[in-house]
């Protein structure tokens, strides 16, 4: 059996006051997420600045917007519920055919136009990206807003 060498980190006294968030890719939805940073620790899925987690995370093709309905429109790369023609069902926008979603499915609306997708995946995607914290802080980027995690 190889040794193993552990290296123990010194005590990193912070400043209580500061609130330090790093960020992190999430396997399950794919994305990078903030999470609060006490300042010792981690390991190589820790990332200071969330374009340095995205560029090193993300695969390229996810950096453009794809609204097809057709591909990646639901979260998790699930599919979007289909008629018997095989097209996605349409459950909201300014179309003249929209439909309501099965129950299993919600309906996402993306820009102008919405398509049934699968509540599961949905509800993972949305419980990831939106955590509920306990002391419920919040971190603002840009114009997107989320929990902080920790």
């Amino acid at each position: 059996m190889a040794a193993v060498t552990i290296k123990i980190a010194s005590l990193n006294i912070w400043n209580a006051n500061k609130l330090v968030f790093h960020w992190y890719y999430d396997n399950e939805t794919e994305i990078c997420l903030a999470f609060k940073y006490n300042g010792c620790g981690g390991n190589q899925n820790r990332f200071p600045e969330y374009l340095e987690c995205k560029q090193t995370c993300l695969p390229r093709v996810i950096y453009f917007i794809d609204i097809s309905l057709h591909d990646n429109f639901c979260s998790l790369h699930k599919a979007a519920f289909n008629d018997d023609k095989g097209q996605p069902v349409i459950c909201s926008g300014n179309v003249g055919n929209v439909q309501k979603c099965p129950d299993d499915y919600i309906c996402k609306t993306v820009v102008f136009i919405g398509a049934c997708c699968p509540k599961a995946s949905e509800v993972i995607y949305k419980r990831n990206i939106f955590p509920q914290c306990k002391n419920g802080n919040i971190v603002k980027i840009g114009d997107n807003e989320m929990n902080l995690l920790g």
